[in-house]
């Protein structure tokens, strides 16, 4: 064994030592704190299958990669050896009887052999429903038996892997229930029968009739349970957790000062003027780049910034952009001597301050109550509901209801909003905010992005509120001129408004402005803790910036969705220095340093989550259900007020038949007539595909007969491919083909610049009708990051009544890294359109 297995000898030791005199300390809480107090035992690796502790022999099970921690185990209220390899996780129960070891073995957790997640199996149901409504539209699918749910799993053979329809041929007959009601819950009630059916209220929704006998028996929780406890942890392995933490982020420092892009290497493209370079320089896929990115360009030994690299498109490997030089230095070599380098961020501001917050600990500082409860430096107990005060705001549908109870209960330290696309995220949240301020607490509103806290004013500006930030420019003119904190006359405003009203105030700021804030500082040190903290979008919070802001509040609550853009990662180098460095690292510390604040808060520290489960945004839900199925077990659906459930059954397949999801796959075309091009148009290079671009532009065409041009949105992954959507819209519109006569030059101009955009800039939008243009198509098989099932989320959430998308299915399905691309084709088959273009469809856009 290794020393640090070891170490569990001087607990038994000591315990033998003490069992005579007071038993009662030997098998408490306290005495494994002070042996890992004294010891400070550390993760090691386990290579043999055999272990002995204290003369106890131990056998693991088989497996790859083991390592062994020692902990508290709360449930069972002793100590406990972990062992966790690739595949299969132990726990052994480390007690005395009378004063003398005892090892007792627990259960072994394998990871499901079957692979298959909830919202998989759920696929699968859905088209043994789909199946069985156009064989026999008079039978009730809830009704299935099992031999007559396996008979129909046969017949789908072509459509799922036979190991997957084997797993689901074990299910019991009670599961395959459960999942037949989840399967039906967002159709309309004269769908699941071919018998006369009435509108419940106006309404033809199935949902609400079947919602408590589905969600009491599924294996789905959907809400927390009242008086949930999330126990505390020693305070060891909080400070293990923390110096993994913050070493992290200390490399990630380091690492940011070593990053160069040495333009010896860059090979120029064109050579537009003399002033403008379009270069390739190979980079290492772990940087970190954004497009739109802007580099200063160096030389070697000297401050002097000689021009700028811009970054148009970063394909992993390489970037491609325009090197612009100075006035001064147009005509500069391409020497050994000049670099590019980016702009300092806050990753060493962020690393001193945690490392700060590990001093503060080791020396006995116990920090904010919020920070305790987060980290489990003190126990916490989760209370669903109100039991008294305020009512809920009218306008709140039932999830929403509980999320505004859980975070307004003064007793919750830690409170989890998952709020998927379109489920009015942001008007509870504002709800929450008037709440709070009314009840006169000094809040702190934070985000990841200027844009996200600036949007989250104008929901509040009639409360008092300032926003800090240290330049004007990085936030909304409009959000500047009605509460920037360096003006004088919004500060004191801001004091009227809080004794006019009697409430309490708000200080709102990206993580970093409120951390560096001089002014929050004091009125921290003067005042003491605000009374919550309040984040949004904290699915891209890392846990970094959520622990030193969550240090400043007596409560936090986290609005956000981890199924959506998730923070940016560590770079790979800065991994394998800590691999390096820490080995072996268990997973609970790599989640922490790559986890979103959210995602960690929940998956690891197993704080309860409150799900927003009502999509007001989606009117036609065959859109939702494939978003839904993949990444939140289909407990998200279509409200029941949406414009489908309000049709009857012919209405209906008029208004929404299933053209109104359609996948046009460019796969059976030759490679050259649906392949990208990689251009250099306009001295700035990107990607584009041209035969996607014409087949978004006549989409749009058609879609101009239903819609507004503000109902209308093209969403893509590539900068450039947006721009030459937008150059043949244009000229359509030009030519007078493109059928919009009636829309003014105005209308026309904003329908341009902000209804052609890409993923990342369109999270949060909405409209009638969205297109998505995929673009990747080529022989290599590089899929850059296309296949994120994160990004791919927000694409696919955005519209209301009808989505269009357009892609090399094919490529997209075998070059993935993942089965999200299958998984969205058999969604498309079986409540969409899936149509194949060929060269005759070309030739009608050419």
């Amino acid at each position: 064994m290794s020393s640090e297995a070891d170490k569990i000898v001087q607990y038994f030791t000591e315990g033998r030592r003490v069992w005579p005199v007071n038993p009662e300390l030997v098998v408490s809480r306290r005495f494994f704190e002070m042996w890992e107090d004294v010891h400070k035992p550390r993760p090691f690796a386990l290579d043999s299958e055999d272990l002995t502790l204290c003369g106890l022999p131990i056998h693991l099970t088989p497996d790859d990669e083991r390592i062994g921690s020692y902990t508290w185990d709360g449930a069972e209220a002793c100590a406990a050896l972990q062992v966790e390899g690739r595949t299969v996780r132990q726990k052994f129960l480390l007690m005395f009887n009378d004063g003398e070891p005892v090892v007792e073995e627990g259960p072994a957790f394998t990871d499901d052999g079957d692979g298959l997640g909830y919202g998989e199996r759920l696929e699968v149901v859905y088209d043994v429903v789909a199946l069985v409504r156009r064989e026999n539209p008079a039978c009730n699918v809830l009704e299935l038996t099992g031999k007559e749910f396996r008979r129909v799993l046969t017949d789908l053979a072509d459509v799922h892997e036979r190991k997957v329809l084997t797993v689901m041929q074990r299910l019991d007959v009670p599961f395959v229930r459960k999942l037949l009601r989840r399967a039906v819950e967002d159709m309309a009630l004269d769908e699941l029968s071919n018998q006369l059916e009435l509108p419940l209220g106006g309404s033809y929704a199935a949902a609400p009739a079947l919602t408590s006998a589905a969600t009491q028996e599924t294996d789905v929780e959907d809400e927390p349970p009242a008086g949930l406890q999330v126990p505390r942890r020693t305070p060891w392995a909080v400070k293990s957790d923390l110096a993994f933490l913050a070493r992290a982020c200390r490399l990630a420092t380091e690492h940011e000062k070593t990053v160069i892009f040495d333009l010896r290497q860059a090979e120029v493209l064109e050579g537009s003027t003399a002033a403008v370079l379009v270069v390739k320089v190979p980079v290492d896929p772990d940087v970190r780049l954004n497009e739109g990115d802007e580099l200063p360009v160096l030389r070697r030994g000297e401050e002097t910034h000689l021009g700028a690299l811009n970054v148009d498109l970063h394909d992993g490997r390489a970037i491609y952009g325009r090197l612009v030089w100075k006035d001064e230095c147009v005509g500069t070599k391409l020497d050994d001597r000049l670099y590019a380098r980016p702009y300092r961020s806050p990753t060493g501001f962020m690393a001193t301050c945690m490392e700060a917050l590990c001093q503060e600990l080791e020396k006995g500082g116990g920090g904010s109550p919020a920070l305790q409860a987060a980290l489990g430096l003190a126990d916490t107990v989760f209370v669903a509901s109100r039991s008294g005060g305020a009512t809920a705001p009218a306008q709140l549908d039932e999830t929403q209801q509980r999320a505004w109870a859980a975070a307004t209960e003064s007793g919750n330290r830690v409170v989890l909003v998952q709020g998927p696309p379109g489920t009015g995220k942001t008007s509870v949240m504002e709800c929450v905010l008037r709440t709070l301020c009314e009840q006169g607490n000094r809040i702190l509103v934070t985000a990841p992005s200027n844009t996200a806290v600036d949007n989250i004013c104008r929901r509040v500006l009639d409360l008092p509120i300032l926003r800090f930030g240290v330049r004007r420019t990085s936030m909304a003119p409009d959000i500047a001129d009605a509460c920037w904190v360096d003006d004088l006359e919004h500060v004191r405003g801001f004091a009227e408004k809080r004794k006019q009203l009697q409430t309490g105030g708000i200080y709102a700021g990206t993580h970093v402005g409120l951390l560096k804030s001089d002014i929050v500082q004091r009125d921290l040190a003067k005042n003491g803790f605000f009374g919550a903290v309040v984040f949004d979008e904290a699915g891209m919070t890392h846990p970094e910036e959520f622990l030193l802001c969550a240090a400043m509040g007596g409560r936090v609550i986290l609005f956000g969705d981890h199924q959506q853009l998730p923070p940016f990662p560590m770079p790979d180098t800065v991994l394998a220095q800590l691999r390096q460095e820490q080995a072996p690292v268990p997973r609970a510390w790599w989640s922490f340093q790559s986890d979103s604040a959210l995602q960690w808060l929940a998956e690891q520290r197993n704080f309860p989550v409150v799900l927003l489960q009502r999509s007001y945004r989606c009117q036609n839900p065959r859109l939702m259900r494939f978003a839904s199925t993949l990444f939140y077990d289909a407990r998200v659906r279509t409200s029941e007020r949406a414009e489908y459930y309000r049709m009857s059954f012919a209405e209906r397949q008029l208004r929404y038949p299933p053209s109104t999801l359609r996948l046009l796959s460019t796969s059976a075309l030759p490679g050259k007539m649906r392949g990208e091009v990689l251009t250099l148009e306009g001295s700035k290079p990107g990607l584009e595909n041209p035969l996607e671009a014409c087949i978004c532009a006549d989409v749009v065409r058609e879609l101009l007969k239903r819609y507004p041009p503000h109902e209308i949105t093209v969403i893509t992954p590539y900068r450039r491919q947006a721009r030459r959507i937008r150059r043949l819209l244009r000229e359509m519109q030009a030519a007078g083909t493109l059928g919009a006569d009636g829309v003014s030059a105005e209308q026309w101009d904003t329908f341009l610049a902000k209804r052609i955009s890409t993923v990342d800039s369109f999270q949060g939008g909405e409209s009638d009708a969205v297109v998505i243009s995929y673009v990747r198509s080529n022989a290599d098989g590089s899929i850059g990051f296309i296949d994120d099932p994160n990004r791919v989320n927000v694409a696919h959430t955005r519209s209301r009544r009808e989505m269009i998308v357009i892609g090399d299915l094919d490529f997209l399905c075998r070059q993935a890294r993942n089965n999200v691309f299958r998984r969205l084709e058999r969604a498309v088959r079986r409540d969409g359109e899936l149509v194949q273009v060929t060269p005759e469809m070309v030739k009608q856009w050419a």
